[in-house]
């Protein structure tokens, strides 16, 4: 055979081992870009193939479902389950939440089981503090209506402010709150309140002082997929104010009348739910503005803002450390009653309620709180500083100083109930106060 056959057989040969290589790379390209291939390659967890709720006799599987971020298809990562866990926790509808994986012949079902709190709680309103006010009435609370976290609050009451010259108010109060709604990432928020207060004054005249007010704010959530109800959200909306005078003789005032302010908020949560305690991020802030020549009888303008911090401290559950602070300012409006106070349950629990008042206010607070034999009971030991200023720019290096020292108790079963107690002591030549709040209720 010549030289040159010899070459044309290798040549050919060299070719038809390229094209055979060639197709098998293409076709290892073509399978493993295929899903089911891709799917079967993890083999680290098997792959979840149905997402179950059990438990939620009330709760809507969607309401959940819209927090977690692992979807049919995912492996069973832990890492990510437990996310989706804390995440469903975190809606503060339940009192423990689980999640289990039931095998199935190509994967797994993931089943979160909840436990859910009560959420209808009409009850008597007794309550008193340690400032002298108190009330009396009945109270509606319902949290997670229709099983979406949607909340309604219905109040009437009959309370003493301990405010001189003045008797005790009567007042209704509705409120409804729906987040997310009609699946948006939307919140509606509606509130209404009416309020009658007699007032004597010195000169022996007396009338009856009528407040009434609406809201509507409307706010959109910016939360990611796995966790919707966290993260940053804004809004705005309309108040209506009005305040009118009933009475007859001298001396009584002219009503202030009415007032529209256009509402503008902003607000921030990194925060998660441990039963008994919290840890992470909460931010507020809003501005009210109502011009007193657009619709309004007058004008004014008030800014307040909030924050709180708490992470967790050693080994310990629920042993934590929480840091807060609020603020405010306020120009112009009618009231003849300074719009902040500091002093007793308002803050500065160290000092009598409202011990100083004005236009301008900061407060912040330290806490560390320990379980005491039961998760549900903690020691707190808080320091506070804050003061109040006739105008937001007398702002000044004086500072009033409070320590506390008392209970908390957390009522798991009912959404957001915490009831505290204790002994407080201004940096002052006062004696200490005992203070007693509780929220949620």
């Amino acid at each position: 055979m010549s030289d040159a056959a010899i070459l044309s057989r290798r040549q050919t040969r060299a070719g038809s081992a390229l094209r055979r290589l060639l197709a098998l790379l293409l076709g290892t390209l073509a399978l493993i870009s295929d899903p089911a291939f891709a799917e079967e390659s993890d083999s680290q967890w098997p792959l979840v193939r149905e997402i179950a709720f059990r438990g939620n006799d009330v709760t809507q599987p969607h309401v959940m479902e819209r927090e977690i971020g692992v979807r049919v298809g995912d492996p069973a990562d832990p890492a990510a389950i437990e996310r989706s866990r804390q995440a469903i926790l975190d809606l503060g509808l339940f009192r423990a939440v689980d999640a289990i994986q039931e095998p199935l012949a190509d994967g797994v079902r993931l089943v979160f089981v909840v436990t859910e709190k009560w959420y209808l709680l009409p009850y008597p309103r007794l309550s008193a503090n340690s400032d002298g006010q108190d009330a009396i009435g009945a109270e509606l609370r319902w949290n997670n209506v229709g099983g979406l976290n949607h909340s309604l609050r219905m109040l009437v009451s009959s309370a003493d402010r301990r405010d001189e010259g003045r008797g005790r108010q009567l007042g209704y109060l509705a409120s409804y709150r729906a987040p997310f709604i009609f699946d948006t990432p939307y919140t509606l928020g509606l509130s209404g309140s009416h309020a009658t207060t007699p007032v004597d004054l010195e000169a022996g005249a007396s009338y009856d002082e009528i407040i009434d007010e609406a809201q509507m704010l409307v706010s959109r959530k910016f939360g990611a997929a796995g966790a919707a109800s966290q993260g940053w959200n804004a809004g705005a909306g309309l108040l209506w104010r009005s305040q009118n005078t009933d009475g007859a003789g001298v001396g009584v005032p002219a009503p202030w009348g009415d007032t529209y302010a256009v509402v503008t908020q902003l607000g921030y949560r990194d925060e998660h739910d441990r039963v008994y305690s919290e840890v992470g991020t909460l931010f507020g802030a809003r501005y009210e503005y109502a011009a007193g020549n657009v619709l309004s009888d007058y004008g004014y303008s008030r800014l307040t803002g909030h924050f709180k911090y708490a992470r967790p401290l050693g080994a310990t559950p629920h042993q934590t450390v929480e840091f807060s602070g609020e603020l405010g300012t306020a120009n112009g409006g009618r009231s003849e009653t300074p719009p902040y106070s500091l002093g007793g349950t308002q803050g500065l629990r160290g000092y009598a309620r409202g011990s100083f008042e004005g236009n301008a206010y900061y407060l912040v607070s330290a806490s560390y709180l320990r379980p005491l034999g039961w998760d549900w009971l903690r020691l707190v030991a808080t320091v506070e500083a804050g003061n109040v200023y006739d105008e937001a720019d007398q702002v000044d290096a004086q500072v009033r100083w409070s320590f506390g020292l008392g209970l908390r108790v957390r009522v798991p079963r009912l959404v957001g109930v915490e009831i505290e107690a204790g002994i407080a002591l201004p940096l002052s030549n006062d004696s200490a106060r005992f203070y007693g709040y509780r929220s949620g209720l």
